[in-house]
């Protein structure tokens, strides 16, 4: 069986992980700065999960092909 590659996936999951890691890791590279505690907190919830699911479709981009059933 030949695995089959999602592009889609692989080229989203790369920027969503790229670039939310970026600002996690320098956020002053981030052009709005939050200007409370509470901005703080959404926009690090924010980046947590846009790399999660940038990781959930880097895992996903492969697709194998199910085998046909018994004839």
């Amino acid at each position: 069986m030949k695995r089959q590659l999602s592009w889609w996936r692989l080229l989203v999951g790369l920027l969503l992980v790229y670039l939310n890691g970026k600002f996690l890791l320098y956020p002053q590279t981030r052009t709005l700065q939050p200007s409370n505690a509470g901005e703080a907190t959404g926009m690090l919830v924010t980046d947590v999960a846009l790399i999660a699911v940038g990781v959930w479709l880097l895992a996903s981009c492969y697709r194998i092909p199910r085998a046909a059933g018994p004839k």
